[in-house]
Parts: structure tokens; C-alpha cells; sequence
């Protein structure tokens, strides 16, 4: 419950006003749905699948092929340093004898 005063200067209260003298029901209900949990959440959830699922499932197979190619190329590079590394070794080793 809110006290507010009025126009006239007597002070009222009811429920659902706000300090500043509007009425604040939607406020009240964002207040509950924010104390909802699970539920309400799961509520969230469920828009935002609808919403964006089909695109979000295509970010994320990009994501994952974009994740495959990169772990493929780190260790090709991975594997071509140590090839270029133990030729050179063996290149300098031979000079050096």
C-alpha cells in the first residue's frame, strides 16, 4: 500500500499507486512475475524459443563447424611447426658435425 498525497493536499492510501501518484499495477506485476522462479522463467524460455529458436539452433551449428574447422587447423599448424622445427634441427645438427 502506498500513501500518496493528493491534489487537494489530504493524503490517500491505496493499493497499486505509486509515489508519484500513478497507478502502478503493471509495476505490482512485475514485481511478482520477478519473484516467480522457475516458472516465470521457464515462461521467458519458451517465448524466446519461439521467437528465435530456429535461429539459434542455426548460430549454433555455424558456431560448432566454425569450432570444428579451427581445432582442425590448430593442429595442423600444431603439427607443421614441429615437422619445420625437427628439420631444422636436423639441418643444423648435420652442419655442426
Amino acid at each position: 500500500m502506498v500513501v500518496r498525497k493528493t491534489v487537494d493536499g489530504d493524503v490517500s492510501k491505496s493499493p497499486g499507486t505509486s509515489a508519484r501518484g500513478s497507478m502502478d499495477k503493471m509495476g505490482d506485476d512485475f514485481h511478482a512475475v520477478g519473484k516467480g522462479g522457475v516458472e516465470s522463467g521457464e515462461h521467458v524460455d519458451q517465448i524466446r524459443d519461439i521467437l528465435f529458436g530456429a535461429q539459434r539452433q542455426d548460430y549454433e551449428r555455424r558456431f560448432a563447424r566454425l569450432e570444428e574447422l579451427l581445432v582442425k587447423n590448430i593442429t595442423e599448424l600444431g603439427n607443421e611447426t614441429t615437422r619445420k622445427a625437427d628439420k631444422i634441427g636436423r639441418a643444423v645438427s648435420k652442419k655442426s658435425i
